[in-house]
């Protein structure tokens, strides 16, 4: 989790666990965002791969 914190900035470790809990595939998500080497919300990434525009 300090991992985390530390890629997304955060200053606090509290504000990293508000966001850790939002979805259990949420950091896994992130994990295979940066593994891409992208900065997109999945959803994002998802309807850019179907073609889509948001």
């Amino acid at each position: 989790m300090l991992t985390i914190k530390e890629l997304a900035g955060h200053e606090s470790i509290e504000t990293t666990m508000r966001y850790m809990h939002l979805s259990e595939a949420a950091p896994r998500e992130g994990l295979r965002a940066l593994e891409r080497g992208t900065t997109r919300a999945p959803e994002a990434v998802a309807s850019a791969k179907h073609g889509e525009n948001k």
